[in-house]
């Protein structure tokens, strides 16, 4: 495209795509498109978000990035660290991330998945979204317990 073309507003081969598998796996506002190339929804305990990562891949074929918060606003402890890697639930379609938080000495810790978006299929997105959230949610308690911070629950203010 060059510098005075206008930019389509039709969404991208990777939004459709993502779109339709969204409509295939949930049924109403369960998972909703929050704007273009992003979803978020909750489950059980846990917010799971998933976007068109413009970071990684490329335009050609990006990635998708799937995320679930385990919890907001954990201190920022090395045992924090080593029970992740040594003695947290997870599963194998997760990995930890940590993120500082805008409290100074604080993290928020992520379960995330990154898929190519033109290899996935609705089963493998499907066992994304829940094993994420499985695995926040798994966590969520213990981290919480032993460390502080919120779970997405009670980050959100959610009351069932």
């Amino acid at each position: 495209m060059g510098l005075f073309d206008k930019k389509s507003n039709e969404p991208s081969a990777a939004i459709a795509k993502m779109r339709s598998l969204v409509a295939q796996i949930f049924s109403g506002d369960e998972f909703v498109e929050t704007e273009p190339g992003h979803w978020a929804g909750r489950q059980e305990s846990t917010y799971v978000t998933m976007f068109i990562n413009d970071a990684f891949g490329s335009p050609e074929d990006p990635i998708l990035s799937v995320t679930g918060v385990a919890i907001v606003d954990t201190n920022d402890d090395d045992k924090l660290y080593r029970f992740l890697v040594t003695e947290s639930d997870s599963s194998i379609f997760s990995k930890w991330e940590i993120v500082t938080s805008e409290v100074p000495g604080k993290v928020t810790v992520l379960a995330v998945r990154n898929l190519r978006v033109s290899e996935v299929t609705k089963d493998e997105l499907m066992l994304t979204l829940f094993g994420i959230a499985e695995t926040a949610d798994n966590n969520d308690d213990i981290i919480q317990q032993r460390f502080g911070g919120k779970r997405a629950k009670e980050h959100f203010g959610w009351t069932d």
